[in-house]
């Protein structure tokens, strides 16, 4: 993403590094999708494509710079954000008790 389109706003958003961001969206998964995501685990389809629809306000309310970034610069942020929910997927999958039911799916 050019440093100007980084620059440009009321944030700092040069500060945050991609590695940073997804960290950041994965605890937001984790915290408001958490049983959305576990769904998405369960289904039996790996062929398909599963959506998950993200509140804006509360990614607003649990981090302004990243809902920011994510609404302003989504085609470089929406990459960032679908990295963070297969980490999510992952995380949640991990010691589950339907673990062997579940399968991460790739968007």
């Amino acid at each position: 993403l050019p440093m100007a389109l980084l620059d440009s706003g009321p944030y700092d958003f040069g500060a945050l590094s991609p590695a940073e961001c997804k960290t950041r969206f994965q605890d937001f998964l984790m915290r408001w999708h958490n049983k959305e995501i576990e769904e998405i685990l369960e289904e039996l389809d790996n062929t398909m494509y599963y959506g998950l629809a993200i509140n804006v306000s509360l990614l607003l309310d649990f981090d302004q710079v990243l809902c920011t970034l994510l609404t302003g610069h989504a085609q470089h942020f929406l990459l960032i954000f679908d990295e963070a929910l297969i980490a999510a997927q992952r995380d949640l999958m991990e010691g589950h008790p339907q673990q062997s039911l579940m399968s991460v799916k790739l968007l």
